[in-house]
């Protein structure tokens, strides 16, 4: 069983449970995977606690951060595979 799926009972998050998770367990140290219909990207929380993350994807970071209320209504977007990153 995965590691989101043991914390939650779900293997899938919109951003705002993602980050809402973040907050509780690591709010700068997570990872996770954005999906939509585009694929995956892999990203990071950079503070949580103002829903702020940034893609890590080689070849796809972004020049800075994206927040969370900036895609919260979309539908086709989700996230997976979260977990604590070791530094």
């Amino acid at each position: 069983m995965a590691w989101l799926e043991c914390m939650t009972g779900n293997d899938r998050l919109s951003i705002l449970q993602c980050e809402e998770l973040a907050k509780e367990i690591g709010y700068n140290k997570m990872v996770f995977d954005l999906v939509g219909p585009n694929g995956k990207l892999k990203c990071r929380w950079l503070e949580a606690h103002f829903g702020m993350f940034m893609i890590i994807e080689p070849e796809q970071e972004s020049d800075g951060f994206i927040m969370s209320r900036q895609i919260m209504f979309d539908p086709n977007l989700y996230c997976e595979n979260a977990m604590i990153e070791e530094t």
